[in-house]
């Protein structure tokens, strides 16, 4: 879908261009993917300034961005300042081992995981443990997750994040299991930086053999900061 000026217009009474950010609304009938991309304003350029404020109505949500850029020549670029974008995806009573072939090698956790209910700007279906984010616009995120994890007695076990198949060393913690095999729980968290099409799962690592990791059960959640 292609920018209409006729769905742009300015919101009251306006402060002096460039003195003070200004307020616009813009209006679109169903979500537009490009939206977000650097450009899509260009037909208004006249009309922006850099720290300008655009309200964007579709259907009955409201997004509201930040015009970073208006170059003389280039593209115009904005920032989305409110729209949401989180995710969760979770496991429960989960028992597919998590097959350990490398003493202290981070593995992917295995098991399937469900959706969380609310999730917007990526996609946490497609493949179990994987958050991709979909959102046009780099941003921040907190990540956390919390789990139970089982294997033997007296296992020491390390947890991290990763981004891109990457793990995260700042997101690393221990967790030893309790005797008799009993289960124990983790909470790990770190803040990245994702692109579009980046993706965040959680990766777990045996440091005492090789006896494969159970994680029981986990809650991975993923917030934007900025």
């Amino acid at each position: 879908m292609t920018f209409n000026i006729n769905n742009f217009a300015p919101v009251g009474g306006q402060s002096t261009r460039g003195s003070a950010p200004q307020l616009f609304s813009y209006k679109l009938q169903t979500e537009d993917t490009g939206l977000e991309e650097a450009g899509y304003f260009n037909e208004v350029r006249t009309y922006l300034e850099v720290d300008d404020i655009i309200i964007v109505m579709v259907e009955n949500h409201r997004h509201t961005y930040h015009v970073t850029s208006v170059p003389l020549n280039g593209d115009i670029v904005i920032n989305d300042i409110v729209h949401t974008s989180i995710a969760q995806y979770y496991m429960q009573d989960n028992s597919t081992e998590t097959v350990i072939t490398t003493i202290d090698e981070f593995v992917k956790g295995a098991g399937t995981t469900t959706a969380g209910s609310l999730v917007e700007n990526f996609d946490v279906t497609t493949t179990s443990n994987k958050a991709i984010y979909t959102g046009k616009l780099t941003n921040h995120f907190k990540v956390g997750c919390t789990m139970t994890i089982t294997n033997g007695s007296n296992k020491i076990h390390k947890i991290r994040i990763a981004k891109n198949g990457t793990t995260v060393s700042s997101s690393q913690e221990h967790v030893t299991t309790g005797s008799g095999g009993r289960a124990e729980n983790v909470f790990v968290q770190c803040i990245i930086e994702l692109d579009e099409n980046d993706y965040v799962e959680m990766f777990v690592a045996n440091n005492s053999d090789t006896t494969n990791i159970t994680v029981v059960d986990m809650n991975l959640i993923i917030e934007r900061i900025n």
